[in-house]
């Protein structure tokens, strides 16, 4: 099983071509990376919010990513929730959130 930080690469890897600044962070419970959330900034001033769930309960937790538009690096409830799978359907989840 990849770990947060790896899937947090893995995000950054896969939008570097239309990403201007990655403000994504791996967070803690009880000391250890479980979970992560934050902010992709894309050209043109648009944003994409990113989170996925506490990976401690869902060892598939890389099948089921939460990402969705944003106004700004505040905007926590934006558009809609689009859930991609990671390892096999990220360039179908580009494409639905950014067109």
């Amino acid at each position: 099983m990849k770990t947060i930080r790896q899937t947090i690469n893995d995000i950054k890897k896969l939008y570097k071509n239309v990403a201007v600044e990655f403000k994504i962070k791996a967070n803690k419970t009880n000391g250890m990376d479980t979970w992560l959330s934050g902010f992709i900034k894309l050209k043109e001033d648009k944003y994409l919010y990113v989170s996925c769930h506490d990976i401690r309960w869902n060892s598939n937790y890389r099948t089921n990513i939460l990402i969705r538009t944003a106004t700004g690096y505040k905007d926590f409830s934006g558009g809609q929730n689009i859930f991609i799978n990671l390892d096999h359907n990220i360039d179908n989840g580009i494409v639905e959130v950014l067109e």
